[in-house]
């Protein structure tokens, strides 16, 4: 035998008894932790389950609010634009018409003049319902601002008519080049028409030269923004430019119809941000009480084995029944009453004992 395959050998048979001896290594192993360790079972039997704490919360003063949903419909957007009002007598003769079929409406725009009162439009989200000047403040001041702002006329919209809104309203005035009588630095009724956004020229009713009746279109103009028809119950409150939710969306009341005979309800018109296509309720908030009342989650208030109320006050980690009253109820929370409570103070909530044990495992 040579002498390399010698040395082969002799190297193979060292590898052969170390394989050997790790083997039997990894069995005695395996034996020395079975007979020392645990089944995951046993281990999972033997550990006790944490015991979570009973939640608190903490009592709250507040006024408690809720709101009513009223079902809208969609409504055809359409403005007709009547002759101003003029002194008896005075024949309303047309003698300018300053727009055109298909067009679209924008602020500052001459809708018409007869008998040489001008119209002028404005695009708004809420209709105007009395004459403007300096020193008037409200929501239908805010909108012409708003108008003034997009029509390039007016930097800032803050609620206030002063002199920087009389000045774009002249500019508005000044545009369309014509005799403004009585119109300087104020918005009046008679000459004005608020017209809902992305409004357009569907029909011209009259022509210059026409003597046309007080209730005769001038024209008709259809807008594409989407307008609901609300029916309201007599018990909520809404008024001309307040904001409200309908659906995920957001809308402004544009009016507020009179009270039907039998029903009460009244016919209230919306203007909405964006058509979702979503049902459309619209939710209007009012309070349920009228001033703040101390209350708790409804979860808080617990029966007692006389049957009467009880809330659990926490003081010092100790807990201590007290005795309450309760009252209105609104958005999950309850007006309650009793002697020694006041806002923040700590209370349990009332939740099942089986909650307050975590499964085997969880972590606590």
């Amino acid at each position: 035998m040579s002498p390399r395959l010698r040395a082969i050998l002799k190297g193979s048979g060292r590898f052969q008894v170390g394989i050997v001896a790790l083997c039997v290594g990894c069995a005695a192993g395996v034996a020395a932790t079975s007979l020392l360790s645990t089944s995951p079972g046993d281990a999972s039997a033997t550990r006790q389950a944490p015991q979570l704490p009973v939640p608190t919360t903490h009592l709250v003063r507040q006024v408690l609010k809720d709101e009513v949903r009223a079902p809208c419909t969609p409504l055809a957007q359409t403005t007709r634009v009547l002759p101003p009002p003029l002194r008896a007598g005075t024949p309303r003769v047309v003698t300018a018409i300053g727009v055109k079929v298909g067009e679209r409406v924008r602020t500052g725009d001459l809708l018409a003049t007869v008998s040489g009162v001008p119209t002028f439009a404005f695009v708004t989200r809420i209709p105007f319902y009395r004459d403007l000047g300096v020193g008037a403040r409200g929501p239908d001041v805010a909108a012409l601002e708003r108008a003034l702002v997009v029509a390039g006329k007016l930097r800032v919209a803050d609620s206030v008519f002063d002199s920087r809104t009389a000045a774009a309203l002249n500019a508005v005035y000044g545009d369309a080049r014509i005799q403004t009588p009585g119109l300087a630095g104020h918005l009046r009724l008679a000459s004005s028409r608020s017209v809902p956004e992305q409004s357009e020229v569907s029909e011209i009713d009259a022509a210059v030269g026409q003597v046309v009746a007080a209730g005769s279109p001038l024209m008709i103009l259809t807008g594409t923004t989407s307008t609901l028809s609300c029916q309201v119950p007599p018990s909520a409150a809404v008024s001309v430019g307040q904001r409200l939710d309908v659906g995920s969306t957001t809308a402004v009341v544009r009016s507020v119809g009179e009270p039907d005979r039998t029903t009460g309800q009244r016919d209230v018109v919306v203007a909405v941000a964006k058509n979702t296509g979503e049902a459309t309720d619209l939710a209007i908030p009012f309070n349920v009480t009228k001033s703040p009342v101390l209350t708790v989650p409804a979860g808080g208030i617990w029966v007692g084995a006389d049957g009467a109320f009880d809330v659990r006050k926490v003081v010092d980690g100790q807990v201590e029944p007290v005795r309450v009253h309760v009252g209105a109820t609104a958005g999950g929370y309850v007006e309650i009453s009793g002697s020694g409570l006041a806002a923040g103070d700590e209370v349990q909530l009332h939740v099942a004992t089986d909650r307050l044990t975590a499964p085997t495992g969880a972590a606590p």
